[in-house]
């Protein structure tokens, strides 16, 4: 950790913002910082600690904002483990304090101001009262650790020597010793688990096992022996059973060559009956034929029939025809009286001619057309004049408009030119000053080695006043002044351009407007001759009217004549209608007697009917010849299939006869008897067999679990071991005593460092030690007895505080990295012959720590080689520090 610039605006007695450079200022390692009573050199390490710990030691954040400041802003760029990180603080009166951390390469690492102290406290490892004490050693704070209670001074070395890490040792041991007490408890348990498993346990298992092996053995060679007993009976009831099969079919085979002698019979019978069959055949074909003839004859009549009804139908047709056509007749003669009553209308409303209907039409609709145009073109010039009208009044607002802006931007145009003209002589004059300023400020340089009563270089005068001479600062009020009205100049020039543009695009936009106005109201005049005379809506409707009636008068006259055509024709066609009738009537007189005289009758229907009958009858014919066929093939395949039949059951009789010989009859429960005992025997074995399983399963599961305990009680003595190693390191670290152990030890450490660092600043007249958790000061200057720190005088006490604080720096250097350490104390009360020890001591703690002081000691000043003064405040620009080396 070491520093590398801070910057501070705005805090206690800095206004202006200061940096330093602490790369630049330690150089060295080894630098001061000096300046009188209340310049502000305290503040800048109050400065350093409020921007890693966001507080102070005096007052309220409002208490040290600088009072002619709104904000006091803290900026420390700092290393932490070879990483830049800047750290900003900004503190507001009446508000919350802001806060934020990023690397050197803008990536953010705090954004608030509880995670700016989390991330400082993680880097720093120590609380702020701890870091005072050891790191950075504020006024009042310089002799704390040194007189510090037992605890307090505790709580400082864990953090400085990370002394929780033992605590963690302890912790660790502590909690491996619960969880192998509880691992003992859980192993014990397991073991419990398997007390059904041992080696005797496991030889009883074994026994057992063999005897169910010998049963096991001796049943399947029993039901070896009962197997070929019962496969033997069985084999002797198949064969009866066999036999009393050949017996049944024997039977029935008999009872069938019976039942087929039988049916041979009746067979006989009925051929004695096919003879009648055949001659019935015989006459029903002929019958048959006869009906045919029949039926030819009468289709005849009935096709003469049919049409004699198909003349009556047309007869009836051609007076429907006739009356359809009457009435068509009279009905386009009651609409040629209507178009005469509308031709005769028309004709004396517009007195049109009927001769020329067309010519007419033709004239009216043309009329209509020729003035709709009119009326059409006349409306669209109308709209037209309506918008330039309107076009018109809106050029001539906008030209009142662009006449009334002209003059503004004009008296725009020229203030702007005045204030350029007043921006130039500022120019001027500035320039004119700051020459002069130079000037004399030549002439200041010159005079600046001359002092009160000396000679003047120039005139060779006693110099008896320094007033004159100028300082630097004026030169550059002058120059600022002077860039500053150049600036204003260059922009007043940039507004005036802007406005003179203006005036001109107003110009430009206002004769446009002009143009504009003129052109429209010439093109309002124009359509306003253009539209001339009115016509009206109504002109327009008449016309309209008067065309439809001359197109539906020619239409009239049109259908008039058509109509007429019309009419002659359907007087024609009645009377062609009227003769065609009278020849269709006597044409079905005669073919009605002719009916009648063949048939008995003319009507088709009747003639249908008797043929319909014939067919009836020959279908029944049909039918009843096709059973007696039937009845013939029926009759002579029954008696081919008797016949094979009875020839094959004769020869499966006779085959079954052969091979029927006696057999001995077997009694079935003999068999059932033999069954039982087998499977009584089959059981034994299945339960011989389920027993071996269950105990080789037993045996098996019992010597895994034996390895298993085996292996458990082996894992629970070694258990048992580190349970007792770990109880006796419990107990030989119980309570804190040895993390106090190993603090009291560091102590002991930097007190023996701090011890010969105290000799060294007193040319040994004193040293230091620790005991019983306080410290103590050897003087043998004086009685040569030891002296609690508490009763020191104030020189030895500092004496003493700086020695542990550079004994603490120099332990602290190696373990934590603190890479710096300050020191605001005041070196006052030290001899000349002490405060070089002290130095000499610093510049030794230098050699790998980056170490700051704070004093106004010359010796000590003069000692160092890097100094930062600080000046006191002169109320308007604050305190300001200035680097030497």
């Amino acid at each position: 950790m070491k520093p590398i610039k801070l910057s501070i605006e705005g805090l206690n007695s800095f206004i202006q913002k200061q940096t330093i450079d602490f790369n630049a200022l330690g150089v060295d390692n080894l630098f001061c910082i000096s300046g009188s009573t209340g310049s502000g050199k305290t503040t800048i390490v109050d400065a350093i600690i409020l921007a890693l710990y966001g507080s102070i030691k005096r007052g309220s954040f409002d208490d040290i904002i600088n009072l002619s400041c709104q904000k006091a802003v803290v900026e420390l760029n700092i290393e932490f483990e070879d990483e830049e990180y800047i750290i900003v603080r900004e503190l507001r009166r009446g508000k919350p304090a802001k806060a934020m951390a990023y690397k050197k390469d803008g990536t953010p690492v705090a954004n608030s101001v509880t995670e700016l102290n989390k991330f400082v406290l993680n880097k720093i490892g120590l609380e702020k009262d701890q870091f005072t004490r050891v790191v950075m050693l504020q006024q009042g704070e310089f002799d704390k650790f040194l007189s510090d209670n037992r605890n307090d001074r505790m709580k400082v070395i864990e953090k400085l020597t990370d002394v929780s890490k033992y605590k963690k040792v302890v912790a660790l041991i502590n909690e491996d010793e619960r969880n192998a007490k509880n691992e003992l408890e859980n192993m014990k348990n397991v073991l419990d688990s398997f007390s059904d498993v041992s080696d005797e346990i496991l030889n009883e298992q074994q026994k057992q096992l063999e005897v169910v092996l010998a049963e096991e053995v001796r049943l399947a060679d029993e039901k070896n022996v009962k197997n070929k007993f019962i496969q033997e009976i069985k084999k002797k009831l198949l064969e009866y059973k066999a036999y009393e099969e050949r017996e049944v079919k024997i039977t029935a085979l008999k009872a069938e060559l019976d039942e087929i002698e039988k049916e041979v019979i009746l067979l006989d019978k009925g051929k004695e009956n096919s003879i009648t069959y055949s001659e019935k055949l015989d006459k029903t074909v002929k019958e048959i034929a006869e009906n045919g003839k029949k039926r030819e004859e009468i289709s005849v009549y009935f096709a003469q029939a049919e049409q004699a009804k198909n003349i009556t139908e047309n007869i009836e047709l051609a007076v429907k025809e006739y009356k359809q056509t009457e009435k068509e007749k009279i009905a386009k003669e009651e609409e040629i009286e209507k178009h005469l009553l509308t031709i005769s209308a028309t004709k004396e409303k517009y007195g049109f001619s009927e001769d020329n209907a067309k010519e007419i039409a033709q004239k009216e609709s043309l009329a209509y057309t020729e003035l709709y145009s009119l009326y059409t073109a006349q409306q669209t010039r109308k709209k037209t004049l309506a918008i330039t009208q309107k076009e018109y009044d809106a050029s001539v607002r906008k030209l009142s408009e662009k006449k009334a802006i002209t003059p503004i931007t004009e008296r725009g145009k020229n203030e702007k030119a005045d204030e350029c003209a007043k921006a130039k002589d500022r120019v001027k004059n500035a320039e004119e000053i700051l020459e002069k300023l130079r000037s004399d400020n030549a002439l200041g340089i010159v005079l600046s080695s001359v002092k009160m009563g000396e000679k003047c270089p120039i005139c060779g005068n006693v110099v008896t006043s320094l007033s004159h001479v100028q300082e630097g600062g004026s030169i550059a009020e002058a120059t600022a002044q002077l860039k500053s009205a150049k600036d204003d100049y260059e922009r007043l020039l940039q507004e005036l351009t802007k406005l003179e543009q203006s005036h001109v695009t107003a110009i430009t936009e206002y004769n446009s407007a002009l143009e504009n106005e003129a052109n429209l109201k010439a093109r309002v005049e124009e359509l306003v001759k253009e539209i001339g005379e009115e016509i009206t809506l109504d002109k327009v409707k008449e016309s309209e009217q008067r065309a439809k009636s001359a197109k539906e008068f020619e239409s009239c006259v049109t259908m008039l004549n058509s109509l007429k055509g019309i009419v002659k024709d359907k007087e024609n066609d009645l009377k062609k209608r009227k003769e065609e009738g009278e020849k269709l009537r006597n044409q079905q007189k005669n073919l009605q007697q002719y009916l009648i005289d063949k048939c008995g009758t003319c009507e088709a229907e009747g003639i249908k009917n008797k043929i319909n009958m014939l067919r009836e009858k020959d279908s029944k014919l049909e039918q009843e010849k096709k059973e007696i066929e039937e009845l013939l093939r029926e009759l002579s395949n029954r008696e081919i299939k008797l016949s094979e039949k009875k020839k094959n059951k004769q020869e499966q009789y006779e085959n079954l006869k052969k091979e029927h010989t006696y057999c001995e009859k077997i009694d079935q429960s003999a068999v059932e008897s033999a069954e039982n005992e087998l499977k009584s025997i089959e059981d034994g074995i299945m339960r011989a067999i389920s027993e071996k399983s269950a105990l080789a399963t037993r045996i098996k599961d019992g010597q895994s679990r034996l390895e298993v305990k085996k292996e458990k009680e082996k894992e629970y003595s070694e258990k048992q071991k580190l349970y007792d190693n770990l109880k006796e390191l419990k107990d030989i670290f119980k309570g804190s005593a040895f993390t106090d152990f190993v603090a009291d030890a560091f102590i002991e450490d930097i007190t023996a460092y701090a011890s010969e660092q105290m000799a060294d600043l007193s040319s040994n007249q004193y040293s230091m030690e620790y005991r019983e958790g306080a410290f103590y000061v050897n003087d043998y200057c004086g009685d040569g007895g030891s002296r609690n720190v508490t009763t020191l005088s104030g020189g030895e006490k500092f004496l003493a505080s700086l020695s542990l604080a550079i004994a603490i720096s120099r332990r602290t250097a190696h373990s934590r990295d603190y890479g710096f350490f300050f020191i605001d104390e005041g070196f006052g009360t030290l001899d000349e012959a002490t405060l070089e020890t002290v130095c000499a001591s610093l510049e030794k703690l230098a050699d790998d720590t980056m170490v700051g002081v704070i004093t106004h000691r010359n010796e000590l000043i003069d000692r160092i080689p890097s100094v930062l003064k600080v000046t006191k405040a002169d109320g308007e620009n604050g305190s300001i520090c200035t680097l030497k080396l």
